[in-house]
């Protein structure tokens, strides 16, 4: 969803999308993005919330966390987790900011703009890796946590996820805490994974930054997916990557979509692009 509507007719737009989804065959994850607080639309207006707090929480996630294969700590933060043999994928919300209004009813913190994970759920996210022996792991966001240079890419929090996979992946024990941030995004979260056999997290994917990339860090492979969202090559906003694509309603290109293959036996991860993407790349994990 773009974001850029009425609050009514997005309201709509989202629950289109719940319909879309649902399926008693094949469980999916519905993952939030910077788009879904639909902040662009009160960028160009008089910048007042058009969404309700937890309009996108209370329409997109009861469906999904209803699922049979579906599992979770709690049902308020947008994490889950689900298991295909050994493989274990966990999705994380980088767009997990307070709803704060002001007297004129203008949000103190701009979902589009302010990326983030709070404390609440970096500790779901820690309860879900202490029950993660003997699994392959893979985190799925709509953000990158940290850029190619391993430096924080969210505004608040990135980094420190990071390093909790590291220190996951070490079997260390510690704490996490941050330093000159806003009280709402401060941490304190203790963990302990030396009991943790046989498992590793090996793979992280994400979107948003409108192209295609990947980077290991860490021994973590992070792989970047082009969006769906079409921008014109005059657009301020479109990315060389999508330039070069040239996309253009109703062609084959105007979507991005893309279909992961894992083979855990022989450590091997392919991704198959269709529209605006490659249409293989290869990876060892």
């Amino acid at each position: 969803m773009d974001g850029s509507d009425p609050g009514l007719v997005d309201e709509q737009e989202l629950i289109s999308l719940r319909k879309a989804f649902r399926s008693n065959k094949t469980n999916f994850a519905i993952i939030k993005g910077n788009h879904d607080e639909n902040d662009k639309f009160d960028e160009h207006h008089d910048l007042k919330a058009s969404f309700p707090e937890n309009e996108f929480e209370d329409i997109m996630w009861p469906t999904m966390y209803f699922q049979k294969g579906i599992h979770y700590i709690s049902r308020k933060h947008g994490v889950a987790y689900f298991d295909k043999d050994n493989i274990r994928v966990i999705t994380v919300n980088t767009s997990d900011v307070p709803y704060i209004l002001d007297k004129q009813g203008k949000k103190k913190y701009d979902t589009k703009i302010t990326l983030a994970i709070r404390e609440d759920q970096m500790q779901e996210i820690i309860e879900i890796l202490e029950q993660s022996s003997d699994k392959k792991i893979i985190f799925m966001s709509h953000a990158n946590p940290i850029n190619r240079k391993g430096g924080n890419a969210l505004k608040y929090n990135g980094r420190s996820l990071h390093e909790l996979l590291v220190a996951f992946n070490q079997r260390e024990k510690g704490y996490l805490n941050s330093r000159d941030v806003p009280a709402e995004f401060s941490l304190a979260n203790s963990f302990d994974f030396t009991k943790i056999q046989n498992a590793k997290v090996v793979a992280y994917f994400c979107g948003h930054r409108h192209t295609e990339d990947q980077y290991r860090i860490n021994g973590i492979q992070y792989v970047l997916f082009n969006c769906s969202a079409l921008m014109g090559p005059n657009h301020a906003l479109t990315t060389q990557y999508n330039k070069r694509w040239n996309r253009k309603y109703d062609h084959p290109n105007e979507s991005a979509g893309y279909i992961v293959n894992i083979d855990p036996n022989r450590h091997l991860m392919q991704v198959f692009g269709y529209g605006a993407s490659s249409r293989r790349r290869l990876y060892r994990i």
